[in-house]
């Protein structure tokens, strides 16, 4: 027990930048928290301290005694997990590291010019046998089922064909694509969910590097009727961004900031100080993913505003006009710029998140008919990346009702109008659809009741859908009620 003799010691932690460091004491009670350095104030004792990197952990007990009066702890090494071939990362291969680095500075494909797009996919064996987890087939091709398209959806390079590929021990395979600026959709085939898309974006002058491990994309265990199937880890992926000409680095220590500044974004947490930002976003190193992971986690923090607009600010100059810099500028603001528009999906789930919370009361941020507004209800997976399910997009156009007031009157008026069968809705409906029908007709059986103003903004934040969203599925809602 603490009296007012017990001298104090002033305990100094040092670990690896972005690590999370956690001081225990041996009431099991947590005494401090940091990032990268802890320095605090303690009594003389026993205590545990974690050691947080991503999805790692590593733990040590430190006795700390009276003398001497400052008591430094330099943190062991903490591997983690990365889809990149870093060299400070756990899931890594000299052979990965090489060949990645010797591909991204060769131009494999051409579509266009002023960006590029490297695509490096591989498989890690160590981690499955870890997670006794079913061993990938051997020869199997890291790039199976994997395209780059346009953003139109149109196959610009089937990365399966064009890959370099080596298919010994844990095989490997990459592609460097010159493209215009702009946006595009990488897409992967699997045998569960069908095709799988989301957006990568190509900046003037900048190489964009997708690098992806392998998964099975299905659930529950493999058995004896089912061998797994496995494909391109999107989820997972990690991108980073090089200027064009230099490549991938896997021995960039810098990287494995930007790396796990992804990884602890799925979680919410935010493990960039300001002096790593200050550090690494200079002209010499700059690192654009790691201002955009950075501010997006920055979005949570109380009082963080000032600081988010000075990274999205100097994103500007580096990366014009990125949907996921448009998307932090479209957080901070009071009113929303009437020029900015997502017709295309960004590239963070975390961005999406703010476009459509702004869009319910703005809603040509999302176009009609445009791909974001067709993704809205189809979206996949929980990671940080924007997924959705490309076999479920429309074909064609929706014929609209003039606005989506009119659309929820429309899904109103043919509902009391005729006599709808409730046990055929959910066999004819989607979810979205059904949560649209239910919002704007009560279900006596279900205990709901319809909303006072189901044209107003409310629906929209209520189903979490951009407007264009919304007004498309009422009418398709009205179009499949007239068909009963």
């Amino acid at each position: 027990m603490k009296t007012s003799d017990t001298p104090m010691v002033e305990l100094d932690v040092l670990a690896e930048p972005a690590t999370e460091i956690f001081l225990i004491n041996s009431r099991f009670e947590l005494v401090e928290r940091g990032v990268g350095r802890l320095t605090t104030k303690v009594e003389p004792g026993l205590y545990k301290v974690k050691y947080r990197a991503g999805s790692r952990v590593v733990e040590e007990h430190v006795e700390v005694g009276a003398l001497p009066p400052i008591f430094l702890v330099t943190a062991p090494p903490v591997p983690y997990l990365s889809s990149a071939p870093l060299a400070t990362a756990e899931t890594t291969h000299e052979y990965h590291q090489g060949a990645a680095g010797t591909l991204s500075r060769t131009v494999h494909e051409h579509v266009g010019e002023g960006s590029e797009i490297f695509v490096f996919a591989r498989v890690w064996t160590e981690e499955r046998h870890r997670q006794r987890v079913p061993p990938v087939p051997r020869k199997h091709h890291p790039a199976q089922g994997l395209s780059l398209r346009s953003a139109d959806g149109s196959l610009l390079v089937d990365l399966e064909k064009a890959s370099k590929v080596h298919l010994g021990h844990d095989p490997w395979s990459g592609c460097t694509v010159s493209v215009a600026p702009g946006a595009y959709r990488l897409r992967v085939d699997t045998p569960r969910w069908g095709a799988l898309e989301q957006t990568i974006i190509a900046s003037e002058g900048w190489q964009t590097q997708v690098f992806l491990l392998q998964d099975d994309y299905a659930e529950g265990a493999p058995s004896r009727t089912r061998r797994p199937e496995y494909r391109p880890d999107l989820s997972e992926a990690s991108i980073l961004m090089a200027r064009k000409g230099i490549g991938f680095d896997p021995g960039n220590d810098d990287l494995r900031l930007v790396e796990l500044a992804r990884q602890s974004l799925v979680s919410g947490r935010n493990i960039l100080t300001s002096e790593d930002l200050d550090r690494l976003f200079t002209k010499k190193k700059t690192r654009p993913w790691l201002g955009i992971y950075g501010a997006h986690a920055l979005l949570s923090k109380p009082g963080s505003k000032g600081e988010i607009a000075a990274i999205a600010k100097a994103l500007d100059t580096i990366v014009p006009e990125h949907p996921d810099v448009q998307a932090l500028h479209l957080a901070l603001a009071r009113r929303p710029s009437t020029k900015v528009t997502f017709a295309m999906p960004p590239m963070l789930e975390s961005s999406w998140s703010i476009v459509v919370a702004k869009a319910a009361n703005q809603p040509g941020l999302v176009p009609d008919d445009s791909l974001a507004s067709k993704v809205a209800p189809i979206l996949w997976g929980n990671g940080p990346w924007l997924i959705w399910l490309a076999d479920q997009l429309p074909a064609a156009p929706h014929i609209r009702t003039p606005t989506l007031d009119d659309a929820l009157a429309s899904v109103s008026a043919i509902a009391h109008s005729t006599h709808v069968d409730r046990t055929a809705i959910s066999a004819t409906l989607n979810d979205v659809e059904a949560a649209i029908f239910y919002a704007v007709v009560p279900d006596e059986r279900m205990g709901s009741a319809a909303m006072e103003e189901p044209g107003a903004p409310q629906l929209a934040s209520k189903l979490g859908l951009p407007p264009s969203s919304l007004h498309a599925a009422a009418d398709e809602v009205t179009r499949k009620l007239s068909e009963l």
